[in-house]
């Protein structure tokens, strides 16, 4: 599946949520994933607290682009993984508000997300 198919922004998304639904049923100290979807062509949006009442971060992916920075052709569940355990559970800190439409239509308003990693996206 390529990473920049339809199925695979899919595929990799219903991971990302496994994986954050089986890390809260262990233990309240888990990240709690809010809201992640689909954002353009390749573009996934994923918005998360790493803790209870902490602020809600969040991150934009081209996940094209992200896949090519590790294995051949990661599968989408790899892909999540690798996101999960190295962005939403590894402590961030904080983020920029920014005022982007990139989270639009999740539930949270624009002035409430903290976006990690957003300059490179700011640029384009």
């Amino acid at each position: 599946m390529q990473s920049g198919s339809d199925a695979y922004r899919l595929d990799f998304l219903v991971a990302l949520r496994e994986l954050a639904e089986e890390q809260s049923r262990r233990g309240p100290d888990a990240p709690t994933l809010l809201a992640c979807a689909t954002f353009s062509e390749y573009d996934v949006v994923v918005l998360y607290r790493e803790y209870a009442r902490g602020p809600v971060l969040g991150r934009r992916y081209d996940l094209q682009a992200h896949a090519a920075l590790f294995k051949p052709d990661p599968s989408p569940q790899d892909l999540a993984e690798t996101v999960f355990w190295n962005d939403v559970v590894d402590p961030t800190g904080r983020g920029e508000v920014l005022g982007v439409n990139w989270a639009d239509g999740l539930g949270v308003e624009r002035r409430d997300i903290q976006w990690v990693g957003a300059a490179e996206w700011c640029r384009t």
